[in-house]
């Protein structure tokens, strides 16, 4: 139970320096001038890393049973890399004009294809 708190603690931290960071970046760098790109995609996928893991695992926690935290925990991390994935390369493809409802579905379901496979591969 200490290391699920160290975790969460150490999540909220990051998600907090990132927010910050993003700020920063939005408003001082101007990330569409200066090429900053990249490190604004990187700050926002660990921010929204970090904001879905810790979502999954209060709902999960909140809504299901309390003796299988340490499994929450792990699934609330790859879903919510998923999703900082998910809304990351979204963003980009958006920016540079090359979302659309195909790219976007595309997208998910790979993603929803790679999520099965990995429990797959967790039952065997």
């Amino acid at each position: 139970m200490h290391k699920i708190k160290l975790y969460i603690l150490g999540l909220t931290v990051t998600a907090t320096v990132f927010a910050l960071g993003l700020f920063v970046i939005i408003n001082n760098l101007m990330p569409d001038r200066t090429g900053n790109i990249l490190l604004f995609y990187f700050v926002f996928g660990v921010l929204i890393f970090c904001l879905g893991s810790l979502a999954g695992f209060f709902l999960r926690r909140s809504f299901g049973q309390r003796e299988l935290l340490n499994h929450y925990l792990a699934l609330s991390a790859r879903q919510g890399l998923w999703f900082a994935i998910l809304l990351a390369v979204s963003l980009f493809l958006l920016s540079i004009g090359l979302f659309s409802w195909i790219s976007g579905g595309l997208l998910v379901l790979t993603l929803v294809f790679l999520e099965s496979y990995l429990l797959t591969k967790s039952n065997n």
